[in-house]
């Protein structure tokens, strides 16, 4: 089995009979230290030489004999790469987890190769990378020491996320399962993969499971005292509700995550619970009232997955106001989002309807066509609330 760099550390420590603190000193918290043997923290090459002097080791302990050229060069790659994620830069992060893990790989460095590729997979899945980011983590998947590096949970939980992204729910489905077999159900990530798997049910058409699955999730973040979680879980259930053209129950459940989002100052939940107010105004023909939700809601979206069915939204209702000017811009707007899938289908199902009632049969038809193609490739289902018009 390969051994981690933090699992070398814990290693040296534990046979010196040293507890974390006793390892600490000027500059290195017990905190660190604790952080360095999770994995969750790479130190710099001099903390390392601080590290292996207060041990009475060699650096090359952690490098298998590599040279100290190759030593510094990994870490300052490495630490390169930890600096770019903390900004958020996750291009860069991506190119030297990259460089990172083709030099361990060159120098058979066991104990950092797979932690950098492990998190050059999920800088892939940062950077929207959906196709390479599925390759690199099934890679991980096939190597049986993930489990013993506690790195199988994120590995899963990425590799929905990348599913989900390229239009596939069942995958999406069975990924964020198994994430949630690996944790306990009073852990707050359990209702988190939850979540995910009841919205990638509903996206699948599966909508008695993936309401049950939500009931569950929002008792279980109830009782856990995890409002946000449960304003999440609230708007996933209406979600799957409306998707469905029924609007029974949702008024109470939306007035619930409203008011968690308003006690929680937690701006994302209040998008997301506008969003699903723009729905249901539409089903219930309030169109007057539609209009300022998708302005607050479309203002402040900025991930591709949400942006494309608020532009659906948009879209019906710019067709209802007959604003065949503003269908057009939105049409391009939703052409040049990296989506795929149920969403894109959405998109293309309303388009259509508008143009139908423009009277351009044979480009409603076209698209409604595509729409029909992208969900029986993605084993999807037909959206009730966006049904070509029949023909008169």
């Amino acid at each position: 089995m390969i051994t981690s760099f933090g699992e070398s550390l814990r290693k040296l420590r534990l046979e010196r009979g040293l507890r974390q603190k006793d390892l600490a000193g000027p500059g290195l918290s017990r905190s660190l230290i604790s952080m360095y043997e999770s994995g969750r923290l790479l130190p710099s090459y001099e903390i390392l030489q601080s590290l292996a002097t207060r041990l009475g080791v060699s650096v090359e302990v952690f490098f298998g004999g590599a040279s100290e050229p190759v030593q510094r060069a990994l870490l300052h790659i490495v630490n390169g790469a930890c600096n770019a994620e903390n900004i958020g830069d996750f291009e860069t992060a991506c190119e030297l987890w990259d460089t990172a893990r083709t030099l361990a790989a060159t120098y058979h460095i066991e104990g950092w190769a797979l932690q950098t590729k492990f998190r050059y997979a999920l800088s892939l899945t940062e950077c929207a990378r959906w196709d390479e980011a599925v390759r690199a983590l099934f890679d991980l998947l096939v190597d049986r020491d993930v489990h013993e590096m506690g790195m199988m949970y994120e590995i899963l939980r990425s590799l929905g996320k990348a599913h989900r992204y390229l239009g596939q729910p069942k995958h999406a489905i069975i990924a964020f399962q198994h994430a949630r077999n690996l944790v306990s159900p009073s852990d707050v990530r359990w209702v988190r993969m939850g979540i995910n798997v009841a919205s990638e049910l509903a996206l699948s058409g599966q909508w008695e499971s993936a309401l049950a699955e939500f009931e569950e999730c929002i008792a279980a973040a109830r009782t856990m005292g995890e409002g946000i979680l449960e304003g999440w879980a609230l708007i996933g259930w209406t979600t799957a509700q409306l998707d469905q053209g029924i609007v029974q129950g949702c008024e109470e459940k939306l007035a619930r995550a409203e008011e968690l989002a308003r006690i929680l100052q937690y701006e994302q939940l209040s998008v997301a619970a506008a969003h699903n107010r723009a729905v249901f105004y539409r089903l219930t023909e309030q169109w007057g009232r539609m209009e300022g939700c998708l302005k607050y809601a479309l203002a402040r979206t900025e991930d591709p997955f949400s942006l494309g069915q608020l532009l659906a939204e948009e879209l019906e209702w710019a067709t209802q106001n007959q604003n065949w000017n503003q269908v057009d811009e939105i049409i391009r707007k939703g052409e040049e989002l990296p989506i795929q899938g149920p969403v894109r289908a959405r998109l293309w199902l309303s388009a259509a309807r508008s143009f139908r009632l423009q009277g351009d049969i044979a480009k409603a038809e076209s698209l409604f066509a595509k729409a029909q193609e992208i969900l029986r490739e993605s084993r999807s289902f037909t959206l009730p609330g966006y049904q070509l018009p029949a023909k008169s």
